[in-house]
């Protein structure tokens, strides 16, 4: 969804719309310090490594710097893949809508 072209790479420009689509309204400084703050090869844009620490940011408030963050993928199991999927897919329809994403992230604050 964030990913408006498909090239495997999230542009500012893309965050700040997806962000907008979901309700939530970041300024220009905002999104650049996103970021700044997960872009850990410094080519400006956010792969999926890095995205899911942004996800893992903004669900933390905000809080901690892309180093304190480790995520280890291999290490997730389907189960716990599954159950964090289905906090999102609140119709249980095994997609996850514009609107489904907003309600959670809104609730996180």
């Amino acid at each position: 969804m964030f990913d408006k072209n498909g090239d495997g790479f999230i542009t500012k420009q893309e965050l700040k719309e997806s962000l907008k689509n979901i309700r939530i309204s970041v300024t220009e400084a905002e999104v650049e310090e996103m970021v700044m703050k997960v872009d850990s090869n410094g080519d400006g844009l956010i792969d999926f490594e890095e995205f899911k620490i942004l996800c893992r940011n903004m669900a933390a408030g905000g809080e901690g710097e892309a180093e304190e963050i480790k995520i280890d993928s291999g290490g997730v199991g389907g189960d716990e893949l599954r159950d964090a999927f289905e906090v999102f897919d609140r119709d249980r329809d095994g997609m996850i809508t514009v609107e489904e994403l907003g309600s959670v992230l809104s609730s996180l604050g």
